[in-house]
């Protein structure tokens, strides 16, 4: 049998670890409640980062789609802006032809002054002006006839005058007639003299 002093000291000691082991099961107990309101938190987090994750997709559907959307847009303004650029073109080589004729014909008025112009004389420096414009198509850039003056009218002479000349209506023709005319004439130029060497 044990003596009554080595009961007193295991029990002692037995108090002591029983004390200690509370004092664990209490950390435990509040480190568990801790985890409890973790896991509380854990489907909510799970819920919003499924909500985020769609957000996200549709997000990456519309930038897309946006995308899409501007590059169309891009083409169809650079389709429109090439049109335009070639009617630009189109329209500054007729401006310059009209010039030209403009040109030639007041040349002509200063030479002639008093109208004695004859229609073959007119037919055939129209003839020697178109020969000297070239022919432009839509994406060339139009040629510049430097052989024309700047300058038409020279300082020191006096204003001309032109009254109105009755011309038959057999010689009349209009600038489309005379467009037109210059045209076939420069188209059959070589069909011409490739005969005519026959």
């Amino acid at each position: 049998m044990q003596s009554n002093d080595s009961l007193r000291k295991l029990n002692a000691k037995l108090l002591t670890e029983i004390a200690e082991l509370r004092k664990k099961f209490s950390e435990i107990k509040i480190e568990n409640d801790e985890l409890k309101d973790k896991n509380t938190e854990i489907p909510e987090l799970r819920s919003s980062l499924r909500l985020g994750l769609t957000e996200r997709a549709e997000l990456k559907a519309r930038i897309a789609e946006l995308l899409k959307q501007g590059l169309e847009e891009n083409q169809r303004r650079d389709a429109e802006n090439t049109k335009l650029k070639a009617r630009i073109e189109e329209l500054e080589s007729e401006n310059e032809f009209r010039d030209r004729i403009t040109k030639v014909e007041q040349r002509q008025m200063l030479n002639n002054p008093k109208g004695n112009n004859s229609s073959n004389n007119n037919s055939s420096n129209f003839n020697l002006v178109a020969d000297q414009v070239p022919m432009v198509t839509h994406h060339e850039k139009p040629l510049v006839d430097t052989s024309l003056p700047e300058k038409l009218i020279p300082e020191g002479l006096p204003e001309v005058t032109v009254s109105t000349v009755n011309i038959p209506e057999c010689y009349q023709t209009s600038l489309e007639d005379m467009e037109t005319d210059a045209f076939l004439d420069e188209v059959h130029k070589p069909s011409l003299s490739s005969s005519s060497s026959l």
